[in-house]
C-alpha cells in the first residue's frame, strides 16, 4: 500500500517510544519536544493523502482482479481493465498495483503470441516485486519468465526460473500456483526426453489440482500429459488426457483451453483414415472461432491448417484453399512477431543491470538506516535498564504478595479436601446401606413369585406365567445392578485391595475356570499368550479380565466366539488387548460405552450398563488407560495399559457418588 511506505508508518511506531521518554526524562528536555513536534508534523502532513491513497489502491486491486479473470476469455475487456489500473497505480505511486497490471498485460500478450512483448513486461513486473518483497507476485513473475525461456528452447534457464517460482509457492502455500509450477517443470523434462521425470511432475500437479478442486489447473496439466503420451507413441492415453482436459475446460468455460484441447484431439483423431470428417470440421470451426474471439494467434494459425486439411479430405478444395491462405497469413504474422525475439536477451541484460543498481541503492540506504537505528537502540537500552530496575523491585513485592496468597489458598484447599473426604465416606456408607437394604425386599419378591408359580402353576394361564417370569427376571436384573453399583462405588477406595506382585497367567487361569460353563455353552475358543508378572491389585485385575471376556461372550455373532488375549511390552508399561469376533461397535459410541449405565442394545442383550465403566475405573486406578477399536460386524479389540512398576496413583472419585449425592 502507498501509505505503508510513507512516513505515517513511522509516526504510528513513535508514541510508545515518546511516552517512555516523557516518563523517564524531565519535561524540559529539548529532545523530547523536538520528537513530539516532528511526529505531529508528519502525521498532519500525510494522514489526508494516505486515506485517499487507500481508497484508490483498493480500486486498483479490484481492476487487476477483474482483468486477471478475463485475460484468456475476453482479452479486449481485460486490456481495458489493466490499462486503467496501470494509469491509476502510477498516479498514486502504488508499486504493487503497477506490477500486477503489468503482469496481467503480459499474460494477455502471451496468449496472443506476442512473446517478446510479454517477456519485457514480465521482467519489469519482476523488478518492482523484487523491490517490494512481494512473494506471491515474484513466484508468478519467475514462472512466466521461465515460460519465455522455454519458448526460446533455453530449457536449463527456464528450469532455473521454474524452480525459483516453485520454491516460493511452497513457502507461501500457493496451491493453485504449484499446479502450474509442476506442469511447467514437467514440460521441460518432456522436451529433454526425460519422460519418467516429466510424468512424475505432471502427476504431482494433477493430484494437487484434484485435491484443491482447481479445474483450470487440472485441464492444463491433463492437456500437457496428453502431449507427453502422444510424444511417447501412446495414442490411447493421449486421447484420454486430451478428452479429460476438454471436458474440464468446458465446465469452467476456459476458451483458450477448450480451443487448444480440441486442436490436440483432432490431431489424434485425424490419424484414423475412417474419421468422421464432418464432425471434426465442426470441431475445428469451433476451435477457430474461439481462437479468433480470444485473439490467440498461434491457435488461429493451427486451426486454419487443420481446417485446410479437413476440407481437402472432404473434397471441398475451395474452402481448403481459403483456409490455407489464412494459415499462410498467420504464419507470416508469427514470423514478423518473431523478429522481436532478438530483443529478449538485451532486455534480460538490462533488467539484470537495473537490479544490480537497485541493490547498490538499497545497501547505501541500509547503512544510513543502521546509524539511525543504532541511536534508537542505544536510547532503548538505557530506558530498558531503568525499567528493569523498577520491575525488579515490583517483582519482589509481587512475589511476597503471591506467597501470602498461596499459603492462604493452600489452607483453604486442605479444608475443602477434608470436607470432601468426609462427604465421600458418608456417601459410600449410604451406598452400602441402601444396596444391602434393597436386596432383602428383592429376595422376598423373588421367593414369593417362585412360590406363586409352583403352587398355582396349573390354575394360572399362559399370560400369568409369563408375567411371573418378567417379575423374576426384573428382580434378578435389579439384584445384579445393585451388586455392580456397590462394586463401582467401592472402586474409589484404593486401600481396600492390596497391591502385590502378580503373575497374570494365574489370574487368567482363575478367570477361565470361573467362566468355563459360559465358554462351553457358547462353544467359545479362548486363546491367551503367556502374560507377564506385574505389581497390581490381583482381585481387580481378575474382575477386569472377567468383564471384558464376558462382554465378548455376550455380544457374539451367530458364529462361535473366538477370543484372543495378548500383550506387547514397552519401556514404561505393557499394552494388553482382548480381541473378539463379535458384532462390533460403531465408532460414534467409543466413548459412550465406558459411561455408567450406558447400554447400546437394551432390548437385545441383558446387562446393568456398569461393566465397562468398572473396567475403565480399575485400569485408571492401576495407572493405565482403556480404549476400544472396532468395526461393526467385524468384532472389537479392547486395549488397556498397566505400568511396569507401581507408582502413586491419586484417588479417583467414582462418578456414581456424585449421582447419589
Amino acid at each position: 500500500m502507498p501509505c505503508a511506505q510513507s512516513s505515517v508508518q513511522m509516526v504510528f511506531c513513535l508514541p510508545n517510544y515518546l511516552l517512555t521518554l516523557i516518563k523517564f526524562f524531565s519535561k524540559g528536555k529539548l529532545t523530547v519536544y523536538l520528537l513530539v513536534f516532528w511526529s505531529a508534523h508528519l502525521l498532519a502532513q500525510d494522514l489526508g493523502s494516505c486515506l485517499f491513497s487507500l481508497a484508490d489502491s483498493t480500486f486498483v486491486i479490484d481492476l487487476n482482479e477483474k482483468a486477471w479473470k478475463n485475460k484468456s476469455n475476453n482479452p479486449a475487456l481485460s486490456q481495458r481493465y489493466t490499462q486503467t489500473a496501470l494509469e491509476l497505480a502510477e498516479e498514486i505511486g502504488y508499486a504493487a498495483g503497477t506490477a500486477s497490471a503489468m503482469h496481467t498485460q503480459a499474460m494477455i500478450w502471451w496468449y496472443q503470441g506476442r512473446i517478446d512483448t510479454a517477456t519485457s513486461l514480465f521482467f519489469k513486473a519482476l523488478e518492482i516485486r523484487d523491490s517490494l518483497g512481494d512473494l506471491l507476485g515474484l513466484s508468478r513473475s519467475y514462472n512466466n519468465i521461465g515460460n519465455a525461456f522455454f519458448e526460446q528452447r533455453k530449457y536449463e534457464e527456464a528450469l532455473r526460473y521454474y524452480y525459483k517460482g516453485l520454491s516460493i509457492r511452497q513457502q507461501i502455500e500457493d496451491s493453485s500456483g504449484l499446479v502450474y509450477s509442476y506442469s511447467n517443470i514437467g514440460d521441460v523434462f518432456a522436451k529433454q526426453k526425460k519422460y519418467e521425470q516429466a510424468l512424475a511432475s505432471y502427476q504431482a500437479g494433477l493430484a494437487l489440482g484434484h485435491e484443491i478442486h482447481f479445474n483450470d489447473g487440472i485441464a492444463h496439466v491433463a492437456d500437457q500429459m496428453g502431449t507427453l503420451a502422444k510424444d511417447r507413441s501412446m495414442p490411447d492415453s493421449a486421447h484420454y488426457y486430451y478428452q479429460l482436459a476438454l471436458s474440464i475446460a468446458e465446465q469452467s468455460n476456459h476458451k483458450n483451453q477448450i480451443a487448444r484441447s480440441l486442436v490436440h484431439l483432432m490431431h489424434i483423431e485425424l490419424e484414423n483414415p475412417k474419421s468422421d470428417l464432418n464432425k471434426y470440421a465442426r470441431q475445428a470451426e469451433r476451435a477457430h472461432l474461439l481462437a479468433l474471439e480470444i485473439g490467440a494467434l498461434d491457435l488461429q494459425t493451427e486451426t486454419c491448417r487443420l481446417l485446410a486439411d479437413i476440407y481437402a479430405r472432404m473434397g471441398d478444395y475451395q474452402k481448403a484453399y481459403l483456409m490455407q491462405q489464412d494459415y499462410m497469413a498467420g504464419r507470416m504474422e508469427e514470423i514478423q512477431l518473431g523478429s522481436e525475439k532478438s530483443l529478449l536477451e538485451a532486455s534480460v541484460r538490462y533488467q539484470e543491470v537495473q537490479k544490480e543498481k537497485k541493490k547498490e541503492q538499497v545497501e547505501r540506504g541500509k547503512e544510513r538506516k543502521l546509524f539511525f537505528y543504532s541511536f534508537i537502540m542505544g536510547m532503548l537500552v538505557i530506558i530498558l535498564m531503568v525499567l528493569q530496575l523498577r520491575n525488579t523491585r515490583n517483582n519482589i513485592q509481587h512475589q511476597q504478595h503471591l506467597q501470602a496468597l498461596a499459603e492462604d489458598k493452600q489452607q483453604q484447599i486442605e479444608h475443602h479436601n477434608e470436607i470432601l473426604r468426609n462427604k465421600n465416606q458418608a456417601l459410600e456408607q449410604f451406598m452400602f446401606a441402601i444396596s444391602h437394604d434393597l436386596k432383602e425386599p428383592l429376595r422376598t419378591i423373588s421367593s414369593f413369585a417362585g412360590l406363586l408359580e409352583r403352587r398355582y402353576k396349573d390354575s394360572l394361564g399362559h399370560d400369568s406365567q409369563a408375567y411371573i417370569q418378567y417379575i423374576v427376571k426384573g428382580v434378578h436384573q435389579m439384584y445384579r445392578l445393585l451388586e455392580d453399583t456397590l462394586l463401582f462405588s467401592r472402586l474409589a477406595r484404593q486401600d481396600e485391595v492390596k497391591w502385590e506382585k502378580t503373575d497374570l497367567n494365574d489370574i487368567m487361569a482363575r478367570v477361565s475356570w470361573a467362566l468355563q460353563d459360559r465358554l462351553q455353552a457358547n462353544e467359545a475358543q479362548l486363546e491367551c499368550m503367556p502374560l507377564p508378572t506385574l505389581a497390581t491389585q490381583p482381585v481387580r485385575i481378575q474382575q477386569l479380565f472377567t468383564n471384558l471376556i464376558s462382554n465378548a461372550l455376550k455380544f457374539r455373532r451367530s458364529t462361535p466366539p473366538h477370543i484372543q488375549i495378548g500383550y506387547e511390552p514397552h519401556p514404561d508399561c505393557h499394552t494388553f488387548w482382548v480381541k473378539d469376533n463379535g458384532i462390533g461397535i460403531d465408532s460414534a459410541f467409543f466413548d459412550k460405552i465406558f459411561q455408567p449405565f450406558h447400554r447400546l442394545n437394551r432390548q437385545d442383550y441383558e446387562g446393568t450398563g456398569l461393566g465397562l465403566a468398572i473396567c475403565r475405573q480399575i485400569v485408571q486406578q492401576q495407572g493405565g488407560k482403556l480404549w476400544v477399536e472396532s468395526q461393526v460386524g467385524e468384532g472389537s479389540t479392547f486395549y488397556f495399559t498397566l505400568p511396569l512398576a507401581r507408582t502413586h496413583i491419586p484417588s479417583i472419585q467414582s462418578p456414581n457418588l456424585a449421582l447419589v449425592h
